[in-house]
């Protein structure tokens, strides 16, 4: 005779597989293989991004231009890719929940006019926490609008990015808006371009390598051949190090992309928030069977959008200690392209946020290292959106793939 679970029974099994998302691995994690973490569909974009900095030092080299891997270039490009990179983030734990957002171009904008307002009226103490409610608001407004009244993303967000542009037109009058007191301007500043000097990287990333060998060697099955090729080039890393300095400076908004990237991370992995909104973006029809709240874990991803919108916006005034109500437009598209070539499924469900920093990096290494070899921008354009649906077309064909 069958016996059907009790009502709880069928509750606490759902939830257990909703929040768990993907099948875990059997005690030792004998199925997890080196694929899983060396493939194509799970670090293809750091293959791309690397052998574009290969090609792009060679032929940088050839011509006699500066060297690409330079401190200084470094610097710059990690910079430049810096807003995009904190927007990516949220944008990827949004993509992630199955949703996405158009707005939040215009939404920057208005929380860096918002920065810069606030500043000159109140000071850099209480004009960071205003733009950060500012970013909150908007967020939540979009949210609500989308889930609570049943509306399509694409109709809510491509609303409120004429919405919001408007808003910033009005707040600054068509006009830039300057931060008048000098001492306050230093203090915003101060936020954004601080410069901030990391110990030897070589030496960081020899240490990372030998962490991530004995990680992947106690829990996943002790896999000899994983174990020794990460010891081998852990220690010739270390090794290297010794004899050679790499310290590229960090400006104070690359370092705060940094440290967010690891708060994102965390809360999508380690935390029960996170594995819901993995649950909503996969299954919503389960997760809500699941006696998951589907409509708050979706709308959370859009409030951490704004939130992310309100730092990056908080940055670009304090960098430039000005703010044009016409900046940042377009970028929404460079932000779901970096959360897209960074592995992230535009369906929902799947993904990594740290990997969208990469697709930021791959994206904006393209710009600096054409701009460095001096190729026609408009063929910048042309090549990213190449990269755009060759990303895209190779993690549908390594899905098919393992589907079969």
């Amino acid at each position: 005779m069958t016996v059907f679970p009790s009502g709880e029974t069928w509750k606490r099994t759902m939830t257990e597989m909703t929040l768990q998302g993907t099948r875990r691995a059997p005690e030792g994690g004998s199925h997890i293989k080196l694929a899983d973490y060396f493939g194509l569909r799970a670090a293809g974009v750091i293959y791309a991004w690397i052998l574009l900095i290969v090609f792009l030092a060679v032929v940088s080299s050839y011509l006699g231009r500066p060297p690409y891997l330079s401190e200084l270039n470094v610097s710059n490009l990690l910079e430049q890719a810096a807003f995009a990179g904190i927007l990516a983030l949220a944008m990827g734990v949004l993509l992630i929940s199955g949703s996405f957002d158009l707005s939040v171009g215009s939404l920057t904008a208005l929380c860096a006019l918002a920065a810069a307002y606030f500043t000159n009226e109140f000071g850099v103490a209480a004009a960071i926490p205003l733009t950060l409610a500012v970013g909150l608001i908007a967020g939540t407004f979009n949210g609500v609008l989308c889930l609570y009244l049943n509306l399509s993303a694409f109709i809510v967000t491509l609303g409120t990015l004429s919405m919001f542009r408007g808003l910033a037109l009005l707040l600054s009058e068509g006009r830039t808006i300057l931060i008048q007191d000098p001492e306050q301007a230093r203090l915003l500043k101060a936020l954004a371009t601080t410069d901030i000097y990391p110990p030897n990287l070589i030496l960081l990333a020899g240490l990372a390598v030998l962490l991530f060998g004995y990680w992947f060697f106690y829990r996943h099955g002790r896999n000899m051949l994983a174990f020794g090729a990460a010891m081998a080039a852990g220690i010739a890393l270390v090794a290297f190090s010794f004899g050679y300095s790499y310290t590229p400076k960090l400006k104070a908004s690359v370092v705060v992309w940094f440290g967010l990237a690891l708060l994102f991370w965390g809360f999508m992995s380690a935390t029960v928030y996170g594995k819901r909104i993995y649950a909503v973006g996969g299954n919503e029809r389960a997760a809500q069977v699941a006696g998951v709240m589907v409509k708050f874990y979706k709308t959370l991803p859009f409030t951490l959008v704004g939130l992310a919108a309100g730092i990056a916006g908080t940055l670009f005034a304090g960098r430039l200690g000005a703010v044009d109500p016409n900046s940042f437009t377009g970028f929404e598209l460079i932000v779901i392209a970096a959360a897209v070539v960074g592995g992230i499924s535009i369906l929902g469900g799947q993904g990594h946020v740290l990997k969208s920093m990469v697709g930021a990096l791959l994206l904006f290494t393209i710009n600096n290292g054409f701009n460095m070899l001096n190729i026609n921008a408009h063929f910048q354009l042309v090549f990213a959106g190449i990269v755009v649906i060759a990303a895209a077309a190779l993690y549908v064909a390594t899905d098919k793939r393992r589907i079969r």
